[in-house]
């Protein structure tokens, strides 16, 4: 429902993922993209980006680095003093923050202690579909 009316509004959004598990063998690239390709066509994404890194590699990609925000936004034209990172772990908001990003944080009770205090904090989706639509001046129908 938050994609979608985001969408109908012409609002790029996209995915950023750490997926480690891939260079650690414990799954195959193609079946996360096959996964990722899922999501971007259900929640009508612009782009999808992927690292596929392990914390050792120390790669600028993997979050809580800002290197996929940064490629997404050289890619697309973003701006990013007006952008906003969505995410429900701490990676996401420092990746956010560090980006220079606006960030909401959905606290789904994980057992991590956030680095960056977000720009806003929700418990739900529809929480943060709240603040996205006034962000980007959508009124609550979508119009």
């Amino acid at each position: 429902e938050v994609c979608e009316s985001l969408a109908a509004a012409n609002i790029k959004m996209f995915m950023i993922t750490n997926q480690p598990d891939i260079s650690r063998g414990k799954v195959l690239l193609r079946d996360v993209s096959e996964i990722n390709d899922q999501v971007k066509k259900t929640c009508r994404l612009t782009d999808t980006f992927m690292c596929v890194h392990d914390d050792d590699t120390n790669c600028s990609c993997r979050k809580p680095k800002p290197g996929m925000i940064l490629e997404l936004s050289a890619k697309n034209h973003i701006d990013l003093g007006r952008s906003v990172v969505v995410g429900d772990r701490w990676r996401d908001i420092d990746a956010g923050a560090n980006a220079g990003c606006m960030t909401i944080f959905i606290d789904y009770g994980y057992n991590e202690t956030l680095r960056t205090q977000p720009t806003w904090k929700v418990s739900t989706m529809s929480q943060a579909g709240l603040i996205l639509r006034k962000h980007f001046g959508i009124d609550e129908r979508g119009d």
